[in-house]
């Protein structure tokens, strides 16, 4: 009986709660995304974000806040060369089963040293999708400005983030559902706080798209010159 007991395989140690919330809220985001862009759907909104960013094959490609890779993968199906960062580990892992050809990095794009932590290199390309909202102004501001300094010469940035359908009665629903899901700090994106950010990293914006109905804006903007 001793014997059998000590050859008898343990049980794995349980994973501590703080992982097992993380990885509910991995989950939790791919779910709110697919039902929150009914009709078409999340995938449909990124695969459209991506396509209007013209990557050529081999572009050097940062992308910030990739999340659970929603985005990720249709960077690497357009052929870039992408370097993705988020500071949720739970949500990495889920973007490296999905987007398994992508370097991830963990960067908290909210943290004071964000100068150090953030890869360097001449970027053709950084990409943004439903990030900058979450910060406050200051952090927003300090964000794009470490992030052009990563561009090259002829760099763009592509932001896709929340929009604002052009009917009223529409836009009226659409910004009380953001509200409800998002916290106080989102809301100034719903105002057109994104154009002024920009300005004040030295950004131009060079196109703006309303996707999904306009629920949903894409910008595309250079360094000032």
């Amino acid at each position: 009986m001793e014997a059998i007991e000590r050859d008898s395989p343990r049980p794995a140690p349980a994973p501590p709660p703080g992982l097992i919330r993380s990885r509910a809220v991995a989950r939790g985001y791919d779910v709110l995304n697919a039902l929150l862009w009914l009709p078409g759907g999340s995938d449909r909104l990124r695969r459209r974000f991506v396509a209007l960013l013209d990557i050529d094959p081999g572009m050097r490609v940062l992308e910030l806040g990739c999340g659970t890779g929603l985005v990720t993968r249709h960077l690497l199906a357009a052929g870039a060369r992408v370097t993705a960062v988020d500071g949720s580990t739970a949500m990495m892992a889920v973007a490296r089963r999905r987007a398994p050809d992508a370097l991830f990095t963990g960067v908290d794009l909210s943290g004071p040293d964000l100068d150090e932590t953030l890869p360097t290199g001449d970027f053709d390309l950084a990409v943004l999708s439903f990030v900058l909202h979450e910060l406050d102004p200051a952090r927003r501001a300090r964000l794009l400005r470490v992030v052009a300094e990563r561009l090259g010469p002829d760099g763009q940035l592509g932001i896709l983030d929340w929009g604002v359908p052009p009917s009223r009665p529409r836009a009226a629903a659409w910004r009380f559902a953001v509200r409800a899901i998002e916290p106080p700090v989102a809301h100034d994106v719903l105002d057109g706080a994104l154009d002024a950010a920009l300005a004040t990293a030295g950004l131009v914006p060079t196109a703006d798209h309303g996707l999904a109905g306009h629920r949903a804006r894409a910008l595309i903007a250079t360094l000032a010159r």
